[in-house]
């Protein structure tokens, strides 16, 4: 189940590059920007995403929420600690400008059809750090 999740947040994480695929449900405060190359993702192929911010105080802890569907199937509800998802979330995320790289590969075998998603990421005081939903067809 955690790497499932470690894959989503990694896709999630791609909002703010991708219009048509990915929309940001968050707010002009959110910290995060990100590219993907192969854009759009390809089953069966290698995923490169690249990850920017630039966080204005340290981040030692927070929660990650996804919520996941394949058509109107629920394969993902859940809220987990921030600095227990791992890759590619570095715990804690200091102060200052971070940068972050990761390859994941698409399973070629992924089932064809529509997912939606949701991610919010937030701070231990509940603040935003960044929001996305995604829409995307395999």
């Amino acid at each position: 189940m955690k790497s499932i999740i470690i894959v989503f947040v990694t896709i999630f994480m791609l909002a703010y590059v991708n219009a048509g695929i990915w929309t940001t449900c968050g707010t002009p405060a959110d910290k995060v920007s990100s590219r993907i190359t192969p854009n759009p993702p390809v089953k069966g192929q290698d995923l490169t995403i690249s990850v920017v911010g630039n966080m204005t105080e340290t981040v030692n802890g927070g929660n990650v929420h996804i919520n996941v569907k394949y058509g109107f199937i629920v394969i993902i509800n859940t809220d987990e600690p921030l600095c227990q998802v791992g890759p590619p979330i570095p715990c804690p995320i200091q102060a200052g400008p971070f940068s972050k790289s990761l390859t994941v590969s698409i399973p070629s075998n992924l089932p064809s059809g529509e997912y939606k998603g949701n991610l919010v990421l937030t701070d231990p005081s509940k603040n935003e750090i960044a929001c996305v939903n995604i829409d995307i067809h395999f």
